[in-house]
């Protein structure tokens, strides 16, 4: 039986009702729950599954994590300094109150809070624009995105608008150890606390839609095109049917039962957009209006995915597939002329919008996985530069510099301008993918297959499948030639060099049991790109399921390669 979890169950600060939960534990999950390490930043943030323990985010930990935060801010602005931070949260259980916490807390070490009228919940992209639009010297954002719902999380900003990232080191350092976490102090009042009104939420409409390229184009007949949206019971129910309404579109239904805002998730079998079980409903609803697409966002509204129904069939659209038609489309139609345009995406992203960007003198900068580091990126380069898109692989896209974080209110509002202008051309998304973009700069097939395991302590387990690809021996899978087998620095990932600009990437969660595989293929046709994946992605399979790989048959021969365009 761990100690912490022992000391925990004597303590005056934990209520009955807590200790007989605790008497419920498995001695597997005293041991995952009450580790003598602290929580670690991840790929954003801090994420984790909510309960007891020094391993599980609750009001100890959390007020852990402010503690450390108010000091590392303290400690960066001279004595005597005004500092304001911003703080919201999205739908999570208990998200309102642990804002409220991290008020106090903040208020004790003398810094100024604003929380958003009535500590609401709001989408992560609206907290990035009011951090640099009120000019706050930091903000604190109560999420864990698409997690399931058991997780709660914790986003770090600074005064850009963006996610620390340098600084998650020593505000970490800050942290008490793990034996004081139940001792921290909580027990404060709001002393210097403000709330917001709906100001903030009108400028941002009106800045979010400047993100139109080409709306003259697009008349009002055209906004009456039907289309169903799904807010998986999150931060943008109430405001992203508002912003559509702003927009011009008039025939947006929203699944209703979806829209309730609810911690529980008692509506949503899957909040994340990036899968096909998160449209079932919006298929349903869809399917009875007429519909041909449906917009997904995830519970904190940062990521925006698009389903397009063609041939009878609905087609869920990758992050790859939808960062290339933004790429695509903005440099194509941009009129003002670019200084300097700049595409930023992650290193497990498609390069096929290098070769977009090759034709249009754009720069492509790639970054480590996780928003933090591109909206690192947007803010370095946002003099003397124009920003086309960030992006990456898993959905979440900024097109737009008026925040730092992904958006799916200004990715709704570009992708319903491209739908109705290509709509005018009788072609929907599939086509202008697979008829206007792949023909010129390759036929590509980049997905990302992600593998869930039921493991609690599973950070070593994790690294024992990357293992499997780092010490893979053969310089062959199937009819692949492996040129090289190494260690991207960047994207923290395993890259198996596939020759002509293909390759498989491997990576490990750091706040989930998942380990991921990210595809980048090219074939002879959109066909022959698809059954070239499927090929590679089985022998894939069989590795991270510990079977032996299926042998070469043939001798190894070179892929289709991406235009050199």
């Amino acid at each position: 039986m761990s100690n912490l979890y022992h000391e925990w169950l004597k303590s005056d600060k934990i209520t009955e009702i807590e200790k007989s939960e605790l008497r419920k534990l498995s001695p597997e999950q005293q041991e995952a729950y009450f580790k003598t390490e602290n929580l670690q930043f991840g790929t954003a943030g801090i994420r984790a599954v909510m309960g007891l323990g020094t391993k599980r985010l609750n009001r100890f930990t959390y007020g852990q994590i402010f503690h450390a935060f108010a000091t590392y801010i303290k400690n960066s602005f001279k004595f005597g300094q005004s500092i304001t931070v911003i703080i919201g949260h999205d739908n999570r259980l208990d998200g309102d109150n642990f804002s409220l916490l991290g008020a106090k807390i903040l208020n004790h070490y003398g810094i100024r809070v604003l929380l958003f009228k009535k500590n609401t919940l709001i989408p992560t992209p609206i907290i990035s624009y009011a951090i640099r639009e009120l000019g706050c010297n930091a903000g604190i954002n109560i999420t864990a995105s698409h997690n399931p719902k058991e997780f709660n999380g914790i986003k770090l900003y600074t005064a850009s608008g963006g996610q620390i990232t340098t600084q998650d080191v020593p505000i970490s350092k800050l942290f008490c150890p793990p034996h004081e976490i139940i001792n921290v102090g909580l027990n404060y009042e709001l002393t210097n606390t403000e709330y917001l009104n709906d100001e903030i939420i009108r400028r941002y409409f009106h800045d979010a839609r400047n993100v139109e390229i080409d709306h003259t184009a697009i008349h009002r007949s055209d906004k009456k095109i039907p289309f169903v949206i799904c807010t998986n019971q999150g931060a943008a129910s109430k405001l992203l049917p508002k912003y559509i309404k702003f927009l011009g579109y008039k025939k947006c239904k929203i699944v209703r039962d979806q829209a309730i805002i609810d911690p529980y998730f008692s509506n949503t079998e899957c909040a994340n957009p990036e899968s096909e079980e998160s449209f079932k409903k919006s298929y349903i609803l869809a399917d009875k209006i007429g519909a041909t697409f449906c917009i997904g966002v995830d519970p904190d509204a940062d990521r925006m995915a698009i389903s397009v129904k063609k041939d009878g069939k609905w087609n869920l659209l990758s992050g790859n597939e939808t960062g290339t038609i933004f790429v695509y489309y903005t440099l194509m139609n941009r009129k003002i002329a670019f200084n300097k345009p700049y595409i930023v995406a992650s290193s497990v992203t498609t390069n096929v919008i290098d070769h977009i960007a090759k034709k249009f003198n754009a720069d492509v900068i790639r970054t480590g996985t996780g928003f933090k580091w591109m909206g690192d990126v947007v803010t370095r380069y946002q003099t003397g530069h124009s920003l086309v898109a960030a992006f990456e692989e898993s959905i979440g896209a900024l097109l737009s510099p008026i925040n730092r974080d992904k958006d799916s209110f200004t990715a709704t509002t570009l992708i319903l301008e491209i739908i109705t202008k290509y709509k005018q051309k009788g072609m929907d998304l599939i086509d202008l993918l697979q008829k206007e973009i792949y023909p010129q700069y390759g036929y590509n097939y980049a997905r990302t297959v992600s593998y869930t395991f039921d493991i609690l302590d599973f950070l070593p387990f994790l690294e024992g499948k990357m293992n499997l690809f780092r010490k893979y021996k053969s310089n062959t899978i199937g009819k692949w030639h492996i040129y090289s087998n190494k260690w991207n620095e960047v994207g923290e990932c395993i890259e198996w060099d596939l020759g002509n600009d293909n390759w498989v990437k491997f990576r490990k969660s750091g706040t989930e049991p998942k380990f991921k595989a990210y595809f980048c293929i090219y074939g002879t046709s959109n066909f022959d790109a698809k059954k070239q994946f499927d090929d590679l992605k089985i022998l894939i399979d069989q590795i991270v399921n510990n079977k032996p790989a299926t042998p070469t048959l043939v001798p190894p021969t070179n892929p289709t390669p991406a235009p050199t365009k």
